[in-house]
């Protein structure tokens, strides 16, 4: 999620509407279209073709009037957009009281978490190292190291970004994986659905990923497995 945020924040707002065109109804869509219109013209025209009207009392209620009107847009466009993916966001888990804590948090001026400095995943990544980091409840977390020594995580789609920045004194090598590696993979590879892809690692091995849909539990093994 915090990669997905980070690439979101880097787009301009057209190329934001443009990267969720096929996911929005399409009805929000020519919404959104005009959105973009009217910000850019804010951004970039307002001031320079509305500043002969500053000196009249007239002309600043009509820019008034006029920057109140694209605020009702946005705002009627923003509960739309909520609405749509209202569904989505009950899915992933996201309340009402989460957002409005969000919200209320945003309001006051309260400082946020940086989001991690990672790079982008290239299109073929070498794994030169795998870890075992023990959970406080009993589980295991799988971090896979690249030849940089970046380090990554499984995600719904490949190779994910992790908290992490450097191998920590208390993991673990995971010796199953550590046996077919280095390997250099495709770390984003073809899914038919979230949590169901594989690498192919050295010596012809595949790691496959799945996530057992009764318990959400993430399940990983290693085909065929190799003695020696």
């Amino acid at each position: 999620m915090e990669e997905k945020l980070s690439f979101a924040l880097s787009l301009t707002l057209g190329s934001l509407a443009e990267g969720i065109k096929d996911i929005v109804p399409e009805e929000l869509y020519s919404d959104l279209e005009a959105a973009v219109r009217k910000r850019n013209f804010i951004a970039h025209h307002f001031w320079f073709e509305r500043a002969h009207l500053m000196f009249s009392v007239d002309g600043l209620e009509g820019m008034r009037d006029e920057l109140i009107s694209y605020s009702l847009f946005f705002k009627t466009l923003d509960n739309k957009l909520e609405r749509a993916f209202l569904p989505v966001m009950r899915k992933l888990g996201i309340s009402d009281d989460m957002v409005q804590k969000s919200f209320a948090a945003c309001i006051a001026g309260k400082p946020m978490d940086p989001l991690p400095e990672k790079r982008k995943l290239n299109k073929q990544e070498q794994i030169i190292c795998a870890y075992n980091i023990a959970g406080s409840k009993g589980g295991i977390t799988l971090v896979l190291q690249t030849r940089d020594g970046e380090l990554w995580q499984l995600c719904d789609v490949g190779l994910g970004w992790t908290a992490y920045n450097e191998p920590q004194p208390d993991w673990t090598i995971n010796e199953v994986i550590q046996k077919y590696l280095p390997a250099t993979i495709n770390p984003r590879p073809s899914i038919s659905k979230p949590w169901c892809y594989e690498f192919t690692l050295s010596k012809g091995v595949v790691f496959l990923v799945n996530r057992d849909e009764k318990t959400g539990l993430l399940k990983w093994g290693i085909e065929p497995e190799i003695d020696g």
